[in-house]
């Protein structure tokens, strides 16, 4: 079954690009995988799995690569970690306190767009951190076993939209709605 809203984001969970992740304002994140595609799928893409748990819409969906984990930022003023291997035990209705997230972050704001989060680089950090913009004109960089946010960059006045941590140096580029594009280093 489809999203009933509009989807805002979609990913491959690792290189083999059989499984997709998608978020959507229907507030839920699903999972697809082209192997059983066809079984009821125009796409060719069949959904396995839905995540519930967000309260609003889904602004952005990003993997970590290695098939199991996922994130998603939400309107809800939250940023969720997911554990694939939780995804069996949901449906596609939403259920009060059915929610198989690993760790929820907050501290960032999302207003008016769809701002994105990631999972920072394997080569420099061990994808120790989950970053994400914010309404605020910060970036906001969490620890992903603490669930602390540990640096907060501000320099822009307006929403961070959009971050890139560079794979192998000590450098993050983000950019706003004020049309700036800040590279911050160590």
């Amino acid at each position: 079954m489809c999203h009933n809203d509009d989807i805002n984001s979609v990913t491959f969970s690792d290189c083999s690009g059989n499984v997709l992740f998608t978020g959507s304002d229907d507030r839920v994140v699903k999972v697809w995988d082209r192997r059983v595609g066809g079984r009821g799928s125009s796409s060719g893409v069949a959904c396995v799995a839905t995540l519930t748990g967000h309260t609003r819409g889904i602004t952005h969906v990003s993997s970590k690569g290695d098939g199991r984990y996922l994130i998603s930022n939400s309107k809800d003023q939250s940023l969720g970690l997911w554990d694939l291997r939780c995804a069996g035990r949901h449906t596609n209705e939403q259920k009060p306190g059915l929610d198989g997230r690993v760790m929820t972050f907050t501290g960032h704001r999302i207003f008016q767009s769809l701002i994105r989060c990631y999972f920072s680089p394997e080569a420099t950090t061990a994808q120790r951190f989950i970053y994400s913009g914010s309404s605020d004109g910060r970036v906001c960089i969490y620890d992903v076993t603490t669930g602390s946010l540990v640096h907060e960059l501000k320099e822009q006045r307006s929403t961070v939209r959009d971050v890139s941590w560079h794979p192998h140096m000590p450098m993050v580029c983000a950019s706003s709605w004020d049309g700036s594009i800040v590279k911050y280093e160590p």
